[in-house]
């Protein structure tokens, strides 16, 4: 991963983290990113993460797998994409989905990257949070999504998220942002995307007038959301990302807090375990003695009778 410069606002310089359940579109926004800052055109697209349809152009650094396969996470690794423009510098690191196939472990392991990167960034502009806006509903991944994305955020952080609605726009969007409560977003802090232009081939839609049109449309509608999206981003001010290294330690120290007493507990359960087997035992060997009465009275008794 390449490194952040941990920069105050006021230096021009942003450093913002994509963050979303497998499949949610954040390589994605990163690609319309590229064609915004390299200056892509429908006809000559800049492509940052190669996807299902179109191949990488600009020869930089990602850790794409399972680009054909829509159902599993293809980001492995955090990756910064840094942008300029004029005086400006963008640093948009895109983050490993989670809630895919691969299960609980996988998520850990992933949030303990995204958190560690956000750490490291010294100064945070934004989290952006991407969701695919044609959802009708929370479904049981994103709502685990967003679990896992509140235990991990200081609440000092919550004017500096961003929602990202994918594959609609502000008139199509199905995705209630009540979904997301406990935390509120003003309208300000939310921005739909239709990223249709590279869910597809151009051969789908090139050779057919009305698609060719609403196509474009999409294409211009996106262009300036991004544009929008980067000024609003200027304004949110940075902060400081002491308080990830503090959450980190705390939840380290609650672990290791359960650690122990877990061990307690087992060695608490070792001795009832222990005291049960002997009780038993001892039963078992009370059992043997009456037993062993039992016989030697009838034997006695026995050889009385006969003498």
């Amino acid at each position: 991963m390449e490194s952040l410069s941990p920069q105050l606002s006021s230096n021009k310089e942003y450093n913002v983290i994509l963050f979303g359940e497998t499949g949610s579109g954040k390589s994605t926004l990163i690609n319309y990113l590229t064609n915004y800052f390299h200056n892509g055109t429908l006809e000559n697209l800049k492509i940052a993460i190669p996807t299902k349809h179109y191949e990488a152009t600009e020869g930089l650094q990602h850790y794409e797998d399972n680009v054909q396969d829509s159902s599993l996470g293809k980001t492995r690794a955090c990756t910064v994409y840094n942008f300029s423009k004029e005086d400006t510098t963008f640093n948009f690191i895109d983050t490993p989905g989670v809630s895919d196939t691969k299960g609980a472990a996988q998520d850990d392991f992933n949030i303990q990257q995204i958190m560690g990167v956000a750490e490291q960034s010294g100064v945070l502009t934004a989290i952006i949070l991407v969701i695919n806006g044609t959802q009708t509903r929370a479904t049981v991944t994103l709502r685990n999504t967003l679990s896992l994305l509140r235990s991990s955020i200081p609440d000092v952080f919550q004017q500096n998220l961003v929602v990202v609605l994918t594959n609609c726009s502000a008139a199509s969007v199905n995705f209630d942002l009540a979904h997301l409560e406990p935390w509120n977003f003003t309208e300000t802090n939310v921005f739909h995307m239709n990223n249709s232009a590279l869910s597809k081939p151009v051969s789908q839609w090139i050779n057919n007038k009305h698609a060719k049109k609403a196509t474009e449309l999409e294409w211009e509608c996106s262009m300036e959301t991004i544009e929008e999206l980067n000024q609003h981003l200027t304004k949110l001010g940075g902060k400081d990302t002491e308080t990830f290294k503090q959450m980190r330690m705390n939840k380290d120290l609650i672990k290791l807090q359960l650690y122990g007493i877990l061990l307690e507990e087992k060695k608490v359960q070792d001795l009832q375990n222990e005291l049960d087997y002997m009780k038993i035992t001892q039963q078992n060997v009370s059992a043997d003695i009456e037993k062993y009465s039992n016989y030697w009275r009838r034997r006695k008794s026995k050889i009385f009778k006969t003498n």
